[in-house]
């Protein structure tokens, strides 16, 4: 999944700097004796010690010199601030795993940038060893990478290759370990548009919303035998819109734009028809999210998703994958797989009713990196990463299979570690 970096950058050294300070705080002080709080139905066990573990930077002596261009221009557009997603798969299924980094690249017309950044494959020599077969393999292209989903899409046994972008989305098929096609048009999910050309000036004018992909998880969802694909957008962005926004530091130079200052976007459910295909269900299969602006007759509906982070997961148990999507400054989604009235799958927007929507009620956070996963036997949750100074969430499952959660970050002792990094 994509990162998001600090929007203001003179800040950004203090508060990164802070937050590294007060990680080595935690772990170098001598602990206090544990705070007695509720913990629900956790029950108390033995202090465990934790084992001394260290790690030695290896990425040179590994062979890996990938460094991520963001585009910086000068302009402080938003997408600068992000990027940089990777995926571990096993690309040629010699049971050792490869990395794929996600690059971004120079904005059109902008000069002065390295031309030549593209994604970077490095195949798993073994021994700690890893070789560049990026242009080897058909990924030497540049294009304003985000984020990267893996999974086998045509179910032929190899793992194919999704990055979401800023302008055109790239699916990859993977033929047989040997290459990576670029099947993007034939398949129907490169998104709604490449980035526009033309010169710098040219560019900074376009205001034609550019798609902004992050997130993007494979999924099963209507239980076909074949895989799904599920895309998060942030934002609704251009470069004039960008542009015109008012934003300034101290000294007068414009700043980074925060998101709250554009206007939402829609997820994406791409269903996978066969034969390559992909079919956009998005509406139809009830993903579709917005909040009326206005009222009376002339109010509008605008979309809700600033969608950063996504996870498929099936939380009630029932065999159907379900989906929880992290938004940053709005709430969150969470999408129940649910019978529809004809019989097909459909999702319903349930974040609210299960409690996922908010670990403030009411209160949106700035959510980034989720994932989910079993902290008990039996007990499971999901975590959400936040900006700087706010805790990452702990919702925790109210029980086996119940839809209601709630924010335990405080009670398992999360909240204060996790409150001032980003």
């Amino acid at each position: 999944m994509p990162t998001r970096t600090l929007l203001l950058i003179p800040v950004a050294v203090l508060v990164l700097g802070a937050g590294a300070v007060a990680g080595w705080y935690f772990l170098l002080r001598k602990p206090p004796a544990p705070p007695v709080v509720d913990v629900g139905d956790a029950k108390p066990r033995e202090t465990i010690p934790v084992p001394a573990v260290k790690f030695t930077d290896a990425t040179a002596a590994a062979g890996i010199a990938f460094r991520h261009e963001n585009g910086l221009s000068g302009k402080k557009l938003l997408p600068e601030t992000m990027g940089g997603g990777v995926a571990v798969l096993d690309f040629d299924r010699d049971g050792r795993q490869d990395l794929l980094f996600v690059n971004s690249c120079p904005w059109p017309g902008h000069e002065g940038r390295d031309r030549s950044a593209t994604p970077a494959l490095y195949r798993n020599a073994g021994s700690g060893k890893f070789e560049d077969v990026t242009e080897k393999f058909g990924l030497k292209v540049p294009l304003y990478g985000m984020g990267a989903a893996v999974g086998d899409f045509d179910n032929d046994g190899w793992p194919d290759v999704f990055v979401s972008c800023v302008g055109e989305h790239k699916l990859y098929r993977n033929d047989g370990g040997k290459a990576f096609r670029d099947v993007t048009k034939d398949a129907g999910i490169g998104g709604g548009g490449a980035l526009p050309a033309g010169s710098w000036d040219e560019f900074l004018k376009q205001d034609r919303p550019v798609p902004f992909g992050s997130s993007a998880t494979f999924l099963d969802y209507d239980g076909d035998g074949k895989l799904d694909l599920f895309v998060c957008h942030y934002v609704t962005w251009s470069p004039a819109h960008d542009m015109h926004v008012s934003t300034s530091l101290r000294g007068g130079d414009r700043s980074f734009a925060q998101p709250k200052e554009f206007a939402g976007s829609q997820c994406k459910l791409f269903r996978n028809a066969g034969g390559g295909k992909f079919e956009d269900v998005t509406e139809a299969a009830g993903l579709i999210v917005t909040q009326p602006v206005g009222s009376g007759p002339t109010a509008t509906q605008r979309p809700v998703a600033k969608a950063l982070g996504v996870i498929a997961c099936d939380p009630d148990g029932d065999g159907w994958p379900d989906l929880v999507v992290a938004n940053d400054t709005v709430r969150n989604f969470f999408f129940h797989n649910v019978a529809g009235p004809d019989g097909k799958r459909v999702f319903r927007e349930d974040a609210d009713r299960c409690s996922l929507a908010y670990a403030d009620q009411g209160v949106p956070r700035g959510g980034m990196g989720i994932d989910w996963g079993e902290y008990q036997p039996g007990k499971f949750a999901v975590v959400v990463t936040n900006f700087a100074l706010e805790p990452n969430t702990f919702f925790r499952q109210a029980g086996d299979k119940a839809l209601r959660f709630s924010d335990a970050a405080l009670a398992f002792g999360l909240a204060g570690p996790s409150r001032q990094p980003l």
